[in-house]
């Protein structure tokens, strides 16, 4: 291993046990950059006003949702959620045959 990368690893495995949020946050901000999201501070924003999920009001496991196409944020939502809309692909036409499905098995079950 090269002695930058040595080096590296060490000076974040001290951070990490001297201040954890703050390595926490560069950890989340990296993330939402991977994932597309543009607007870090709007993220950071968002992230830290909204103490629940918006969907289903989960207080646990709390993420930044975001549109693929085009980075833009829509808001605050649990892992969840956020993966049920991924899954439906975005599609709210997706979401209402989903929707539409559910409710006829509640209906004749």
């Amino acid at each position: 291993m090269a002695k930058d990368k040595v080096a590296n690893r060490d000076y974040m495995r001290r951070l990490r046990l001297k201040d954890p949020k703050r390595v926490q946050m560069a950890v989340r901000k990296s993330a939402w950059r991977k994932v597309g999201i543009e607007d870090i501070d709007e993220a950071l924003r968002l992230w830290g006003s909204k103490a629940a999920c918006e969907i289903c009001g989960s207080k646990n496991k709390l993420g930044i949702d975001h549109d693929h196409k085009t980075g833009k944020i829509r808001g605050v939502l649990c892992t969840n959620c956020n993966t049920a809309i991924g899954l439906a692909k975005d599609s709210p036409d997706r979401l209402r045959l989903i929707i539409q499905y559910l409710e006829r098995w509640v209906m004749e079950g």
